[in-house]
Protein backbone atom coordinates (compact mmCIF):
# COMPACT_ATOMS: atom_id res chain seq x y z
CA UNK A 1 0.00 0.00 0.00
CA UNK A 2 0.98 3.48 -0.53
CA UNK A 3 0.68 6.10 2.67
CA UNK A 4 -2.42 7.11 1.61
CA UNK A 5 -3.55 3.69 1.81
CA UNK A 6 -2.14 3.18 4.92
CA UNK A 7 -3.53 6.28 6.37
CA UNK A 8 -6.84 5.47 5.28
CA UNK A 9 -6.89 1.92 6.13
CA UNK A 10 -5.50 2.87 10.05
CA UNK A 11 -7.99 5.89 10.43
CA UNK A 12 -4.76 8.01 11.41
CA UNK A 13 -3.79 11.24 9.64
CA UNK A 14 -2.03 11.27 6.18
CA UNK A 15 0.90 12.43 8.06
CA UNK A 16 1.03 10.36 10.43
CA UNK A 17 1.66 7.83 8.51
CA UNK A 18 4.31 9.30 6.53
CA UNK A 19 5.92 10.11 9.76
CA UNK A 20 5.95 6.52 10.67
CA UNK A 21 6.78 5.18 7.81
CA UNK A 22 9.86 7.16 7.33
CA UNK A 23 11.08 5.92 10.89
CA UNK A 24 10.13 2.36 9.72
CA UNK A 25 12.06 2.72 6.55
CA UNK A 26 15.26 4.36 8.33
CA UNK A 27 15.08 1.71 10.62
CA UNK A 28 15.11 -0.82 8.04
CA UNK A 29 11.41 -2.07 8.77
CA UNK A 30 9.66 -1.56 5.30
CA UNK A 31 11.06 -0.51 2.08
CA UNK A 32 10.06 2.04 -0.42
CA UNK A 33 9.26 1.32 -3.99
CA UNK A 34 9.47 4.04 -6.05
CA UNK A 35 8.85 7.84 -5.51
CA UNK A 36 6.70 10.62 -4.34
CA UNK A 37 3.19 10.32 -3.42
CA UNK A 38 1.98 6.86 -5.31
CA UNK A 39 5.20 5.65 -3.80
CA UNK A 40 4.02 1.41 -2.06
CA UNK A 41 5.67 0.12 0.86
CA UNK A 42 6.22 -3.38 1.42
CA UNK A 43 8.45 -5.32 4.30
CA UNK A 44 11.54 -5.62 4.39
CA UNK A 45 13.68 -8.72 3.51
CA UNK A 46 14.95 -9.00 7.39
CA UNK A 47 11.77 -8.24 9.02
CA UNK A 48 10.18 -10.97 6.70
CA UNK A 49 12.95 -13.57 7.46
CA UNK A 50 12.21 -12.87 11.30
CA UNK A 51 8.61 -12.59 11.70
CA UNK A 52 8.69 -15.51 13.80
CA UNK A 53 10.16 -13.42 16.33
CA UNK A 54 7.62 -10.37 15.59
CA UNK A 55 4.86 -12.52 16.14
CA UNK A 56 6.54 -13.85 19.30
CA UNK A 57 6.97 -10.64 20.93
CA UNK A 58 3.28 -9.49 19.79
CA UNK A 59 2.10 -12.98 22.12
CA UNK A 60 4.26 -11.55 24.89
CA UNK A 61 2.58 -8.29 25.04
CA UNK A 62 -0.95 -9.74 24.64
CA UNK A 63 -1.93 -9.81 20.99
CA UNK A 64 -3.62 -12.91 19.73
CA UNK A 65 -2.24 -12.51 16.22
CA UNK A 66 -0.27 -10.77 13.88
CA UNK A 67 -1.85 -10.74 9.83
CA UNK A 68 1.19 -10.50 7.49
Amino acid sequence: MNAHQLSKELDIDYKTARHHLEVLEKNGLVERLGEGYGAVYTLSDMLQKNWDLVAEAARYLGYDSLDN
